[in-house]
């Protein structure tokens, strides 16, 4: 079994109404968790009001299925594949997904891994989003020791 990590970036396609993206946010995440932790996929999502970037982790057969059903969801749209290469070991092993929503983490990483203080995916290359997921990883480690809250991951 080979196992892959494909990353991507879309443009969010939700209306922005009270309380209508926090409810599509937890859609999407609980059926993420319900479609991966079955699919044996892993993965982070990073989320702000113009732009979807995630990370999945898992067999190359499942990934590829995941992505063609996300790639067909109305909530997003220009779906662009950054990267797809076959990985030794996953990043978010314990995750189904994980979130970034805007915040403190978006902000202050965006500047430090692309060439804008505001995060947009199409300024950044693969690596640095990789990078960058890779530290949100790092931060819901945090989390659980007591510290700060920066990513909901679902296990």
């Amino acid at each position: 079994m080979y196992l892959i990590r494909l990353v991507y970036y879309s443009r969010v396609n939700i209306t922005f109404e009270k309380g209508s993206v926090t409810n599509e946010l937890r859609s999407i995440l609980s059926s993420s968790k319900k479609n991966n932790s079955g699919a044996s996929i892993t993965g982070a999502l990073l989320f702000n009001k113009k732009y979807f970037v995630q990370c999945l982790e898992g067999p190359r057969e499942k990934v590829t299925e995941t992505f063609c059903r996300i790639s067909q969801d109305i909530r997003h749209t220009d779906v662009v594949i950054m990267d797809c290469d076959t990985i030794n070991q996953r990043m978010f092993p314990n995750w189904s997904m994980a979130l970034a929503e805007p915040g403190e983490f978006l902000k202050t990483h965006a500047l430090k891994w692309s060439d804008n203080a505001e995060f947009d995916p199409t300024r950044m290359s693969a690596e640095s989003v990789v990078g960058m997921l890779n530290e949100m990883d790092v931060d819901q480690v945090a989390t659980s020791q007591g510290q700060r809250k920066v990513a909901q991951g679902l296990r």
